[in-house]
């Protein structure tokens, strides 16, 4: 009798619990959140259950808080004036600067770009890899066809139909406003090019054009005449790999790259600068303002300063690397580099 009245009291009892049970009313969240929801369940006495249910919603939105607009790594920088200045980099990064803030850019493209040049703030042109080359109006970014599929690290712009562009395997590339051309290919070449790449370009005029890179181990320069190029220094042992070049004048020159070696051209010949020493074996970028004021920009934050007679370490007051340098005078300089970094310096 006793079992019997047991079995009778738990069907009852299961029967009130499920009757009285509903849905509870879920709550829109953005995160993960704890919901607590109170259950009333009447039986013989009355008592009070309570339940926990987690919810977790996978569409989360993160807003980048540090470095502003965004953490992407930047690999060129270049203005117009001080108040029109880009910064380009991986994943079709392109920030603008007019003066009061950076401001992200509309791309088009996820290609990572790598250079930036140009002669007007209506005449701009990116490239980077897979043969990307972008042109800015003023109004819109655009894509032109390159002819190209090879990375480009470097352009250099004189005029809207006479630009110059280096390629990571040795190829310069030339657009005369209409199309791009292959101006020079390391296939006819008569040295061994078999590691070859061209890092950097420069030029005083469209007949004075210097393009350095690497070939092998060693530092390789080449000259454009305004009619074809021809190979300065290739392969010498006491010139190391080069990765940027710029120049005030066609007999002022500087080049430099992997170790402690700077390059000097007087208009007659290559020399080694000697005494220059900084803590990291490689820079990334030159840029100048006047022969007495030019800058070298490299790894793990080095900033290196030429004062017409020697060059000294500044503090950069960070360790990543630094890839371009650019400048509208000597009082307003930016410099670029991993993870989103912009530095500015206002002549102090």
């Amino acid at each position: 009798m006793k079992n019997k009245l047991t079995l009778i009291i738990y069907i009852l009892l299961t029967t009130i619990i499920l009757s009285g049970c509903s849905e509870p009313d879920y709550t829109t969240v953005t995160d993960t959140q704890t919901i607590t929801t109170t259950i009333p369940v009447t039986v013989t006495e009355t008592f009070t259950t309570t339940t926990t249910e987690t919810m977790f919603i996978n569409q989360i939105n993160w807003e980048w808080i540090n470095p502003l607009p965004q953490g992407n790594t930047l690999c060129g920088v270049w203005g117009s004036s001080s108040i029109d200045v880009y910064a380009v980099g991986v994943e079709g990064t392109i920030l603008h600067y007019d003066g009061t803030s950076w401001c992200l850019m509309e791309s088009g493209t996820t290609a990572d770009l790598i250079h930036i040049w140009g002669t007007l703030a209506s005449d701009v042109y990116v490239v980077g890899n897979n043969g990307i080359i972008l042109y800015y109006n003023g109004n819109n970014w655009a894509t032109i066809h390159s002819e190209t599929e090879i990375t480009f690290s470097s352009a250099w712009v004189f005029t809207p139909s006479d630009i110059f562009a280096t390629c990571t395997n040795g190829e310069i590339y030339h657009y005369d406003g209409n199309s791009w051309q292959i101006s020079w290919d390391p296939g006819i070449a008569t040295i061994s090019w078999d590691m070859k790449n061209l890092s950097d370009i420069w030029g005083s005029s469209p007949s004075d054009v210097y393009a350095v890179g690497r070939n092998w181990n060693s530092g390789l320069i080449m000259h454009y005449d305004g009619n074809e190029w021809s190979i300065v220094i290739d392969r010498q042992a006491d010139y190391p790999v080069l990765k940027c070049i710029w120049g005030s004048l066609s007999s002022d020159i500087y080049t430099a790259g992997n170790i402690d070696t700077f390059l000097y051209y007087d208009g007659n010949e290559w020399s080694t600068m000697t005494g220059i020493a900084y803590k990291n074996p490689s820079l990334s970028a030159i840029w100048g303002s006047s022969p007495s004021d030019i800058y070298a920009v490299g790894t793990r934050g080095v900033i290196i300063h030429y004062d017409g007679s020697s060059w000294n370490e500044m503090d950069s007051g960070t360790e990543n690397d630094l890839l371009d340098v650019w400048g509208s005078s000597a009082n307003d300089i930016y410099i670029v580099g991993r993870d989103g970094t912009i530095l500015h310096y206002d002549g102090n």
